[in-house]
């Protein structure tokens, strides 16, 4: 199944979504979100 959305966070943005997702405590939702996006990176910062 191809992906529905492509996402393409700037370099900033990708840090900023891994600390949400690492470090501190955060609301469980916003976590999930940070990890969702950063699993659909396809930007140039994103996995390969």
């Amino acid at each position: 199944m191809a992906p529905r959305y492509r996402v393409t966070p700037t370099k900033e943005e990708r840090k900023d979504l891994e600390v949400i997702s690492t470090k501190g405590k955060r609301a469980v939702q916003t976590v999930l979100d940070a990890r969702a996006l950063l699993l659909l990176d396809v930007g140039e910062y994103g996995q390969k």
